[in-house]
């Protein structure tokens, strides 16, 4: 079938690098709520900022994106952080961008690029 706008086809690979951009700034958004406050969770807010950073970057991206998909476990089934992820269409967004990321990798500008 022909697509309607064939030429950008050739941006394809280009996709995953917006997605991982985007849910990395969406967990370092996370993790910076809780950077100066006193009663926060120091594993899981160094786990969303590592994770972030990992992303951002682009280096062991399938690896992050499965510590990801944890991270949004943890705070999905723990209710009593103010977290980004409590709403519902974020965390489910931010999961199928994380699953997507686990089976396309990386995409373009990242480290862990397929040769």
């Amino acid at each position: 079938m022909e697509t309607i706008f064939p030429p950008l086809l050739t941006f394809s690979f280009f996709a995953p690098t917006i997605l991982r951009v985007f849910v990395s700034l969406l967990l370092l958004s996370d993790a910076k709520k809780y950077w100066n406050k006193r009663d926060r969770w120091w594993v899981a807010d160094g786990v969303a900022l590592v994770v972030g950073v990992l992303l951002f970057v682009g280096y062991a991206t399938q690896l992050d994106a499965l510590i990801g998909i944890g991270y949004l476990a943890f705070v999905y089934y723990s209710k009593d952080r103010d977290s980004v992820f409590l709403n519902k269409q974020v965390s489910f967004l931010a999961l199928a961008i994380l699953i997507s990321l686990l089976t396309l990798g990386a995409g373009a500008f990242a480290f862990d690029v397929p040769f």
